[in-house]
């Protein structure tokens, strides 16, 4: 998850913002949909039958829609990273899956920095 994160982040620091765009799209279809279905006990089916089930997470995947503007980007995908962990974390905590923490980290700073964000210097010592 947090290497689709980074990716998505890097097309919109580059201004491809469609290439983004089918990203998020990618997250909400093949991880936030099946993890909200996993969430209720259901068999994941993606995007099918989801107004079904979101009920008190509508809000929430309603963030995770933008439009098509480079902000707009960044906020869908801090909401997408934020819905993940949601609904994500309890379930790794319920099957013992440790989570790298790391990746986590450097991909929330990142998007915490936001627009400004620019790739630390390679360590080289």
């Amino acid at each position: 998850m947090w290497t689709w994160s980074w990716y998505i982040q890097t097309k919109v620091l580059r201004g491809e913002l469609y290439e983004a765009l089918d990203g998020l799209q990618y997250v909400r279809d093949n991880v936030l949909f099946k993890l909200l279905a996993m969430r209720h006990g259901e068999r994941p089916s993606g995007a099918r039958r989801v107004e079904a089930r979101i009920g008190e997470w509508s809000d929430r995947f309603a963030d995770t829609l933008p439009v098509l503007s480079r902000e707009s980007m960044m906020e869908a995908l801090r909401a997408s990273m934020t819905l993940y962990q949601l609904l994500a974390d309890p379930l790794l905590d319920r099957f013992g899956v440790e989570g790298s923490r790391a990746a986590r980290r450097v991909v929330l700073d990142a998007l915490e920095a936001g627009l400004v964000w620019t790739p630390p210097e390679p360590n080289t010592s």
